[in-house]
């Protein structure tokens, strides 16, 4: 459905312990597989620090920048020179990728898919203040940064950490009517 533009079934969350490679899978790995079959997606990529974001962008990038990765689907996946930072890049299909952290600005920008990996952190959901401000950011900021407002999904993955945090809160809103796949490996 991401990479046809179909109309969204749901939004996804997965909740998963940590040290199972959840960010390699979903956040470094995911986003290098979707361009290789539709490299025009803008993809928004959202963790609880700076730190985290920037860390798993690079390295979704250097899997992209691969002998074999270029070998196999160099034709479809080009980087830009011009627009190659660190962190934000672009490729020549008009794909691209932004990492923000959780409370961070991210007007101007649009995504075709937004993914939350962790957006809080064990020590700041010990904080009501925290959750909510990360409740916050993903309903109204994230929220407000997708390309078809009802059409581009969301995807979280993140371990649980309290009745309150961000998937408790897409929990909630399933009772409101969102439509949400969830999915828990514990």
């Amino acid at each position: 459905q991401i990479i046809e533009k179909r109309p969204k079934e749901y939004d996804l969350i997965i909740n998963i312990s940590p040290g199972e490679s959840k960010s390699t899978i979903a956040t470094v790995l995911f986003p290098a597989w979707l361009w290789m079959r539709a490299p025009h997606l803008r993809i928004i990529s959202a963790s609880y620090s700076a730190t985290l974001s920037i860390e798993h962008a690079p390295l979704s990038k250097d899997c992209i920048l691969s002998d074999k990765y270029q070998r196999l689907f160099g034709d479809t996946v080009e980087m830009r020179a011009d627009a190659d930072a660190k962190t934000f890049y672009k490729n020549t299909a008009k794909g691209y990728r932004k990492p923000v952290s959780t409370g961070s600005a991210v007007t101007g920008s649009h995504a075709d898919l937004i993914l939350i990996d962790d957006p809080l952190s064990p020590k700041q959901a010990n904080s009501a203040a925290f959750t909510a401000s990360a409740n916050d950011f993903i309903n109204k900021t994230l929220s407000s940064r997708k390309t078809d407002k009802l059409n581009t999904p969301m995807i979280m993955i993140m371990q649980r950490l309290s009745e309150y945090d961000p998937t408790g809160n897409w929990l909630e809103q399933e009772k409101n009517g969102r439509v949400i796949e969830h999915i828990c490996l514990p």
